[in-house]
């Protein structure tokens, strides 16, 4: 979905989200019981509603599920629109909120967060700021990681890899042993998963100045990351089906696939697909570019912010903070939703790094998780237009993995088709 010129231009320059206090009428103050929906996509997310709502009884929570980020951002921007319909409270990956910031989305709580954010580990709640302004407050963090098959790797002598080096090793000696099997299969169809791996190998994302932005999305990193997985793909010793597709979960629950590089929330999402492999998963941090270069990256995690369209900012604000840095609700979302959580306090608790996981066989996988926390060192910035940018991106990688062109013609497609739409927006480009 675009974006006017206009729009776009505004939020460059010094049109900033309005800070709650701004949004408040001066005698006006909202009557108990006050009713405050929030939209969002986490199973089971009624548990936490249900203890906001015991715990007082001058705001009631109602939950409106969403299928995912895409949908919310789409669903969001026509309530702007529309100028009704919307949440009072909305859940966003943290891709897409500074897009939704050019359409001023989220209210800034910068102030009355103040209190709570140092609870926050850095590498989520930066996540939550664009222009210097806290739009929301951390759900979890999402570090990638891989999940495979210990039962059929360790039969066959393959440990994990833990360097890509090591990871083409695997996937040669996975095709020696079975002409059915592979290694793994790319998520060419999901953007986020591309940006992890090339933002592992030195990408840092959007450079923005006002009107002007850098864009650089078939540089070195991306063609580093193009040399390597094209050597896979030609050499038919990886798959490249689209994921999170009916027949791709029949595929990994097969044993068709033995790995998979995906967030760390991916074990909890592959559960319910997975029966004759349930249990015989296991999770290892990512491979790394050299055992001395570590740096680990993200797929996903998501925030909570005040939808910019709610009548009661006070109290959509009072039940972000409950749910995102209360002991209770987020230790639910660990515990029950298998989040990896975004707080200090639990991320440093041992039995929350002791819970076990069924689909991995009750592995302890927030040791894995956490450690992998401890190598995301360095951020990545996503676009004003992040939408489009996966739109674009999600067009032409996967005509990579039909062999109709490589990955290397695919990002000069992106980088041209994304600097185009940039200047149709108003922007000044340096590529």
């Amino acid at each position: 979905m675009t974006v006017d010129r206009r729009t776009f231009l505004k939020a460059a320059g010094s049109a900033l989200a309005a800070p709650i206090a701004a949004s408040l009428p001066a005698t006006v103050r909202a009557q108990a019981p006050v009713e405050i929906v929030i939209w969002q996509w986490i199973p089971k997310f009624s548990d936490q509603v249900d203890l906001f709502n015991k715990s007082q009884n001058r705001i009631r929570v109602v939950s409106a599920p969403v299928t995912n980020s895409a949908d919310q951002s789409l669903k969001l921007r026509n309530a702007l629109a529309a100028h009704s319909g919307g949440p009072d409270i909305a859940m966003l990956e943290y891709a897409h909120l500074p897009a939704l910031n050019t359409v001023n989305a989220f209210l800034d709580i910068s102030q009355e967060v103040a209190d709570v954010r140092g609870q926050f580990v850095n590498g989520a709640i930066s996540q939550c700021v664009v222009n210097g302004k806290t739009l929301g407050l951390p759900l979890d963090v999402a570090p990638m990681i891989q999940m495979y098959r210990a039962d059929i790797l360790g039969e066959w002598g393959i440990n994990p890899p833990a360097t890509w080096d090591e990871f083409a090793a695997a996937a040669e000696k996975v095709r020696s042993k079975s002409n059915s099997q592979y290694l793994t299969n790319m998520f060419l169809t999901s953007a986020g998963w591309t940006t992890g791996m090339i933002w592992q190998r030195g990408a840092r994302g959007f450079e923005i100045d006002g009107e002007n932005i850098s864009i650089n999305l078939n540089g070195a990193p991306s063609k580093a990351f193009s040399d390597y997985w094209q050597r896979l793909i030609d050499a038919k010793l990886v798959g490249t089906e689209p994921d999170s597709t009916a027949d791709f979960f029949m595929a990994l629950d097969s044993g068709r696939y033995l790995q998979i590089m995906a967030g760390c929330w991916f074990p909890n999402y592959a559960r319910t697909n997975a029966n004759k492999s349930f249990g015989k998963w296991r999770v290892a941090k990512m491979p790394h570019l050299t055992p001395q270069n570590t740096l680990s990256t993200a797929f996903g995690g998501s925030m909570f912010g005040v939808f910019s369209g709610t009548k009661h900012p006070k109290e959509s604000l009072e039940v972000i903070k409950y749910m995102m840095s209360n002991r209770a609700p987020t230790e639910l979302y660990v515990r029950e939703q298998f989040l990896t959580p975004s707080t200090r306090k639990l991320i440093s608790d041992p039995s929350i790094r002791d819970i076990e996981q069924p689909m991995c066989g009750n592995q302890k996988v927030n040791e894995v998780n956490f450690a992998a926390i401890e190598e995301m060192t360095v951020p990545y910035r996503f676009s004003p237009f992040e939408d489009y940018v996966q739109q674009v991106m999600n067009d032409e990688l996967p005509q990579a993995g039909k062999g109709a062109r490589t990955l290397s013609q695919a990002f000069g497609r992106i980088q041209d088709r994304v600097v185009a739409y940039a200047k149709d927006q108003g922007f000044t480009v340096r590529a």
